[in-house]
């Protein structure tokens, strides 16, 4: 059996592979852990709510030539090393140097948006 760890926003901690009998990891961590038995667990592409195993949601955030439509209020973007905290709106690229930039937007429960902006 998957013993999952996590945290308050259901990012999850540690998966580990457990034959011990469930009532006694259920006592030790109460209200901590999901045990699962049905398929492997991924840390990077699941994630719990309400203690239940779900698949991270794809990104809502589309790039349309220079800007960046469905941003969530709160998620963090970056353009290569640099970070930014959204507002929910849309958000039109305004870079002065020719170039290839990263461009990342976290959101949690989120996967990140990934994409190569070029001006």
């Amino acid at each position: 059996m998957n013993i999952i760890e996590f945290d308050e926003s259901g990012r999850i901690l540690s998966v580990v592979t457990y034959f011990e009998a469930r009532s006694i990891l259920e006592q030790l961590y109460p209200g901590r852990l999901i045990l699962s038995e049905d398929r492997v667990v991924s840390q990077s592409c699941d994630y719990v709510k309400a203690n239940e195993l779900l698949s991270r949601p794809l990104s809502p955030v589309v790039m349309k030539g220079g800007v960046l439509d469905g941003v969530p209020a709160g998620a963090r973007v970056w353009v290569d090393e640099q970070s930014y905290l959204a507002d929910g709106t849309e958000i039109e690229l305004q870079i002065e140097h020719k170039g290839h930039y990263r461009i990342r937007v976290e959101s949690w429960p989120f996967m990140d948006f990934e994409c190569v902006y070029e001006n």
